[in-house]
């Protein structure tokens, strides 16, 4: 056996002036001091031969370290005199020693030099060897990821003295390769992530802190991977740093987080929107009440002054305003999806082809609009003019994508159980911060004063109101792709359409028409209307109102406001044709408050009359809903 480590000559010099030649020293021992005596320092092979790391042992009191049936000997002073001892310095089988003890000084303290040997015999040992070799073999082989142990130098370099077999699945490279250079690894490492992991590399080294990294890889044959490294240091004596150290493939977790992310945004994104959309649709029903007075009086007004009058230019561009204000309030209320839509099913193809012409005129000369239609598309259900509407903004939104002019690429495929209309442009693209906002109303990245921002909110709320997506493709300089899917039709049959309002005619109206309005102003306008008309109106400003009239006198049609401060429309004729079974009743509404309203009178056959209106259509809505069938059901022709 080896010799331990000599005393040096004077006692008085401080042990880290040769603790490390104990550490460093090839024959296992360990230096104990104390009256309950504690290891100070322990050999590397010492530790290696107790099968635990030096760090486990120094302050460990010696008694832990000998196994249960030896601690009555060394309570009585016996180790001091060496011998064969049992030792468990961790769990699992007690190891056969010979203990050969020298006294010595360490630091002005008196302490013992304890040279460790093993008694098992060499056959035994070896055995030993190699099943400790065969499980570490294993385990290198079957965990996921791959251990290794790296050594950072004083000078700056970097070498790796084992890797696993498992690298080859991370990296895609032999063991042997890295373990002749390290560089290999740091090569993949992504420019972005490079400067922070060697940063957390180097204060794992100066602090002894275990090491833990994410970073992104690019491998040899291109894949991009997410690695997670752990590692604890160790300092050697000549001043490397070793790590023992654990890295893993973590790319699913990575993919898994980006998509929940990307998941959170687009509901936080669909939450605005909503939130957006209540507060458009209600400020497009308030505002449709009021403009729905004023287009009423302004052509009442203008009917009753001579063509040469002064004013009657005045009163035509009061007119025209509004009719322009409610085109607005129909953006709104699209965006919003409280729109009364009028859906049929749709064959998207004949639909596009009659709205080119317009679209070339609409378009101008500077750009090229082409189509790729393909045979066979499925017919959706939608309602027909707020798919133009939906078309017509995407192809004006790549217009003004190009300013210098170019190209338009509008498309039309099944794909899947829904059909796919794409719009795609050459023009200036958009960045990410755009993208995330590109369907908020009155959002534009237009000069101000070139658009309203409510032309693609239209879009988004037209296409979601028909159950269908749209979305965006789009990078700075290439250009943008707008793709909108709508479900193929469930019918074989287009739902009927409501009435166009007739012509009002010359006769007058003939019947008791109850009002539900809670808007005063629109109220009166409504029932002077039909008075003039030859009506016999009654006001009600709540439905109980409107209850308690109907009770006395039954109308021969109601005409109620969909959504109400003291009420909603749809449940004031539920709770009428309970009273009155064959009641008659036509809805006016720009707005529908809630999603169970919108479905009751957009399926229910209900007869509604889109806010604002004139007097005029007012009138010829009123006289066709009273020739309908009783009992909601729509008329077969007006």
């Amino acid at each position: 056996m080896a010799e331990p480590a000599g005393q040096p000559d004077d006692d008085r010099e401080s042990p880290p002036a040769w603790a490390d030649l104990v550490r460093r020293h090839p024959v296992p021992q360990w230096v104990q001091a104390g009256r309950e005596p504690v290891v100070l320092e322990v050999s590397d092979a010492g530790a290696a031969l107790l099968g635990v790391r030096p760090g486990e042992l120094r302050g460990r009191p010696v008694r832990d370290i000998l196994d249960a049936s030896e601690r009555a000997r060394f309570d009585a002073g016996e180790l001091a005199f060496g011998g064969r001892w049992r030792l468990r310095p961790a769990l699992g089988e007690v190891l056969d020693v010979e203990l050969r003890p020298a006294r010595l000084s360490w630091g002005g303290q008196d302490a013992l030099l304890v040279v460790l040997g093993d008694m098992r015999a060499p056959a035994e040992v070896e055995q030993a060897l190699r099943a400790s070799q065969t499980s570490f073999r294993h385990m290198a082989e079957n965990v996921p990821g791959a251990l290794f142990r790296y050594v950072q130098r004083p000078d700056g370099t970097s070498a790796v003295f084992y890797m696993s077999p498992r690298c080859v699945d991370l990296w895609e490279v032999e063991p042997h390769v890295i373990e002749r250079d390290a560089s290999v690894l740091w090569a993949m490492v992504d420019p972005e992530d490079l400067p922070g992991m060697t940063a957390s590399v180097l204060e794992s080294a100066r602090t002894l802190a275990p090491w833990y990294w994410e970073w992104r890889i690019t491998t040899p044959s291109g894949r991009r991977k997410w690695l997670q490294g752990t590692g604890r240091p160790e300092a050697m004596p000549d001043g490397s740093v070793v790590w023992d150290s654990f890295i893993l493939d973590v790319t699913e977790r990575h993919q898994a987080e980006e998509e929940q992310r990307r998941l959170r945004a687009e509901l936080r994104r669909a939450q605005q929107l909503e939130a957006l959309g209540r507060l458009a649709g209600g400020i497009a029903h308030d505002f449709n009440n009021v403009l729905t007075v004023i287009l009423g009086y302004g052509e009442a007004l203008q009917e009753t002054l001579e063509p040469g009058h002064p004013a009657r230019q005045d009163v035509a561009e009061l007119v025209s305003a509004a009719r322009r204000s409610a085109g607005l309030t129909r953006q709104l209320l699209a965006f919003s999806r409280r729109q009364v839509a009028a859906p049929a099913v749709v064959d998207l193809a004949t639909r596009l082809e009659e709205g080119a012409l317009l679209l070339d005129r609409l378009i101008g000369d500077a750009v090229q609009l082409e189509y790729e239609v393909a045979p066979g598309t499925w017919p959706v259900l939608i309602d027909p003019v707020q798919f133009d509407q939906v078309v017509t903004n995407l192809v004006l939104n790549a217009r003004d994508a190009m300013p210098e002019g170019g190209r338009v690429t509008v498309r039309l495929a099944n794909a899947g159980d829904a059909v796919e209309l794409s719009v795609t442009d050459e023009g200036v693209g958009m960045d990410a911060e755009t993208l995330g906002r590109i369907f908020e109303p009155f959002f534009s990245t237009k000069p101000e004063g070139a658009g309203t921002g409510l032309g693609l909110a239209t879009v988004h709320g037209i296409v979601t109101q028909a159950g269908g997506t749209v979305t965006v493709a789009s990078t700075p300089g290439t250009g943008s792709r707008f793709t909108v899917r709508l479900p193929r039709a469930a019918v074989p049959d287009a739902p009927p359409s409501p009435p166009e309002p007739a012509p009002a005619a010359v006769t007058p109206l003939r019947g008791r028409v109850l009002v539900c309005e809670d808007e005063p102003q629109l109220r009166r306008y409504v029932a002077r209307a039909l008075a003039r008309a030859g009506a016999t109106v009654r006001e009600a400003d709540h439905p109980d109102r409107a209850l308690e009239l109907a009770a006395m006198d039954p109308p021969d049609l109601l005409l109620t406001d969909v959504v109400m401060s003291g009420g909603g429309g749809v449940d004031l004729a539920r709770r009428l044709r309970a009273q009155q079974p064959h009641a008659r009743v036509l809805f006016m509404t720009g707005y529908l408050g809630d999603e169970q309203a919108r479905t009751q009178l957009e399926r229910g056959g209900e007869m509604v009359l889109p806010k604002p209106f004139t007097g005029e259509q007012l009138v010829a809505a009123v006289r066709a809903a009273m020739r309908a069938p009783a009992g909601g059901e729509r008329p077969a022709s007006p």
